[in-house]
């Protein structure tokens, strides 16, 4: 044994030998778990509820839960969308994140929901716009990051074309006129959660699993807070693709 370790190049074996298995027992018992990171968020630059510009810097040093539809969709899709906006905004208010959280609905019918609408559409659902905005612009720009950047489908179509695919889904609550200039939208419902740092870490699909998001949330936040060692580590559980089931 004395003679073997007297070999530099034996060393050097054990050594890499050492850190093959420190790297195998990271990857197997994952003492570090992150949410992944998926790709940049896009840029953008939108106008919010009081008419005034609004840009994804905006909301720098924030966690941001995005959601996207319409004011006038005469589907339960809206309704969805809002209570499990609003379900999540009571859990990290509950839980002291709404400094670090922020919420963000993107209105893609530029022609009707004006900034005037938008006001009038939050009074009505009774949203808490303490930490939450709503956000439309102009088509092109809409396109660009709804479609675009977060990968969401959504595309308008003639209101009858709508409610004969969708007719289960209509509100109960709306009277609906059918002209033949008039349209929805058919769209993939999606909530797309940014990182401080703009970079998308997570998709869900509705009903949201509020649950699953503010775990989300807690290890993107322990991540962000993570100095020195802490640090380190979190970006080894991100090169071995530690990530939470």
């Amino acid at each position: 044994m004395a003679q073997f370790l007297s070999r530099p190049l034996n060393w050097l074996f054990l050594a890499l030998g050492a850190l093959v298995a420190a790297m195998t027992a990271f990857v197997v018992f994952q003492p570090v778990q992150v949410i992944p990171r998926l790709a940049y968020g896009p840029e953008y630059e939108l106008i919010d509820q009081n008419g005034q510009p609004f840009t994804d810097r905006d909301f720098q040093g924030r966690i941001v839960l995005y959601g996207f539809g319409y004011t006038s969709d005469p589907t339960d899709i809206i309704i969805q969308t809002l209570t499990d906006m609003q379900d999540f905004q009571r859990r990290i208010k509950a839980e002291e994140f709404d400094t670090q959280v922020a919420l963000a609905l993107i209105l893609f019918d530029n022609q009707r929901d004006t900034p005037e609408r938008r006001q009038a559409f939050a009074g009505e659902h009774g949203l808490d716009l303490s930490n939450w905005v709503l956000l439309s612009g102009d088509a092109q720009s809409l396109k660009r990051v709804i479609g675009q950047g977060f990968g969401v489908y959504y595309e308008a179509v003639p209101l009858a074309d709508l409610l004969e695919s969708r007719s289960e889904w209509l509100r109960e609550d709306v009277s609906v006129e059918v002209t033949p200039d008039a349209y929805g939208f058919l769209q993939a419902q999606r909530y797309i959660l940014v990182d401080e740092r703009n970079i998308i870490r997570a998709e869900y699909r509705a009903p949201l699993d509020v649950e699953l998001a503010m775990r989300d949330i807690r290890y993107i936040i322990r991540e962000k807070n993570s100095k020195g060692v802490s640090r380190a580590l979190n970006e080894a559980a991100h090169l071995f693709l530690c990530y939470p089931q």
